[in-house]
């Protein structure tokens, strides 16, 4: 997970994440940022990670953490909740859920079945962090507030990305850069903000 020197900020291509098989089977998790807590009990400060779904099963529970998923690719999936039922069959719709609520996942099948069920999921330890995500479409963002930082992940095949003093790069769909301001994305991103808690 080194960051590319080839950019004017941090980047972190999908090729070059950490990859980790799920104890109970279902699935796989590609790690591409993970900022651990003060104690090795505590659960990671921030994470960002990509999920290949191959199974129905329950989520991991993580106790004073604030989780987002969103699906990139595949028919979808439906989480089931101890009060409610959450479909996610679009791309790119960002859901947002603390993550000590038990969560049961079941993928949908349908005319997709032949592509796997891969989303995106970002957390962050609520005594620590704040998350707001939101998805940019060919258009700008400002510089993140003091003590705030902006994660950008490509969820196009091609994303450009862009900053006020003309540096520019192309991610593809999975990449995460951590520009340091504002900037302009040409295609599809989601962009979280983290401030502190």
């Amino acid at each position: 997970m080194k960051p590319s020197r080839e950019s004017p900020f941090p980047v972190v291509r999908r090729a070059d994440g950490r990859v980790m098989l799920w104890k109970n089977g279902g699935g796989s998790t590609l790690e591409l940022l993970r900022e651990p807590g003060d104690h090795p009990d505590d659960p990671p400060a921030l994470r960002v990670s990509i999920a290949d779904l191959t199974a129905d099963g329950p989520f991991s529970t993580f106790p004073h953490v604030d989780r987002v998923i969103l699906l990139l690719e595949g028919a979808g999936v439906r989480l089931h909740f101890p009060d409610v039922e959450v479909t996610l069959d679009r791309p790119g719709a960002p859901f947002a859920f603390p993550g000590e609520v038990p969560c049961h996942c079941a993928l949908l099948r349908g005319a997709t079945d032949d592509r796997p069920v891969r989303d995106l999921n970002l957390m962050v330890d609520r005594r620590r962090h704040r998350l707001d995500a939101r998805v940019l479409t060919d258009e700008a963002f400002e510089a993140p507030a003091e003590g705030a930082r902006h994660l950008i992940v490509a969820l196009g095949a091609e994303v450009a990305l862009t900053t006020p003093e003309g540096a520019a790069m192309t991610l593809a769909r999975g990449d995460l850069a951590q520009p340091t301001g504002g900037g302009h994305v040409a295609g599809r991103a989601l962009l979280a903000t983290i401030t502190p808690a």
